[in-house]
């Protein structure tokens, strides 16, 4: 799998590669349905979720949608939102993807921890006490993605030393978190460094 690109302009119709095959129908009809933007998407991240290999969009442009939606098109609308350049609507649409319970929700909860507003990764935290998702999916998802989960970490340790160097890293939630769900592939944190893309 290619490394991480962040700047990089994709589609619309990309994001629908965001999600697990099961899911492709329903976000195509999402996708199809989001309000219309001038400015292009940014980023293709790569992934891997059981057994398949999605690229979920880093930055996205498009209105907000006038009306919600609920069960599983609400939640792939959810997780593309929270994507958003605006990010009260980042907070906001992962909060509500987490309360889904769903497993797909779990790649965009960690590329949200690569962030900088606290505000998000503490909304994160919270919104885990009311969903059904446990941190064996996090670990999980953590083992299988070793490359993306050192870029997350690096990324969340430099916001921390940027913005946050007055808090203890184990009061950042984001580092808190990534510790966490950490054990199923921290022995291999130098290493994977090391490893070629997959």
């Amino acid at each position: 799998m290619r490394s991480t690109v962040l700047h990089e302009s994709i589609d619309t119709a990309d994001f629908v590669s965001a999600f697990p095959s099961k899911a492709r129908q329903t976000a195509e009809f999402v996708v199809s349905d989001l309000p219309p933007t001038t400015i292009k998407p940014k980023g293709r991240v790569p992934v891997w979720l059981e057994g398949e290999n999605l690229f979920l969009p880093y930055r996205i442009y498009n209105e907000t949608p006038d009306s919600p939606l609920d069960g599983l098109p609400g939640m792939i609308r959810d997780c593309l939102y929270s994507g958003h350049h605006d990010g009260h609507v980042r907070e906001s649409s992962i909060g509500r993807a987490i309360k889904s319970g769903e497993l797909m929700v779990v790649p965009f909860v960690f590329l949200l921890l690569g962030g900088y507003p606290i505000e998000i990764h503490q909304t994160i935290e919270e919104s885990l006490d009311a969903s059904s998702l446990g941190d064996e999916e996090f670990e999980e998802f953590a083992a299988n993605n070793h490359e993306f989960m050192a870029l997350t970490e690096a990324r969340a340790l430099s916001y921390h030393s940027a913005y946050y160097r007055s808090k203890a890293k184990a009061d950042y939630p984001a580092l808190r978190l990534l510790d966490r769900w950490a054990s199923s592939w921290a022995l291999n944190r130098k290493a994977t460094r090391l490893l070629p893309p997959r």
